[in-house]
């Protein structure tokens, strides 16, 4: 039996949840709980996308078929895509871990410079800082 995996759904479900980080990660002396989760939570990211990836690359050499081997070997790399966001994560997270230092997240939030799944459209700036109050 096979379970089919929607994609979408999981982006959808972390982007809530690093939104919420943010949120808390902007709070001096707090930021140090959601510093420490996240640490854990980017490690999580980069062993799930070198996994999936590696799996993906097995899945490719065991087809016979040239063509389908080819077109599941060229979407290998998209779940490392994970880990990078995984790496960042785990940046961010040792921001968070020092006090005042946390603050840079919210002005990187602000500027709309992180990283985002593919689902989440960039937002204005204007916007982040509206969503704080």
């Amino acid at each position: 039996m096979t379970m089919q995996v929607n994609e979408l759904e999981i982006q959808k479900g972390l982007a809530v949840l690093e939104n919420y980080l943010n949120k808390v990660g902007y709070v001096p002396f707090v930021s140090s709980i959601s510093g420490a989760y996240r640490i854990m939570y980017g490690k999580l990211e980069v062993i799930t996308g070198i996994a999936l990836a590696a799996l993906e690359a097995g899945r490719s050499a065991l087809q016979t078929d040239a063509h389908k081997r080819q077109e599941i070997w060229s979407g290998a790399a998209k779940p490392l895509r994970y880990s990078l966001h995984g790496i960042a994560n785990m940046t961010r997270g040792v921001a968070e871990s020092i006090p005042f230092f946390n603050l840079i997240g919210l002005v990187w939030d602000i500027a709309g410079e992180r990283m985002r799944y593919n689902l989440a459209e960039p937002k204005p700036p204007i916007q982040s800082v509206v969503h704080l109050v």
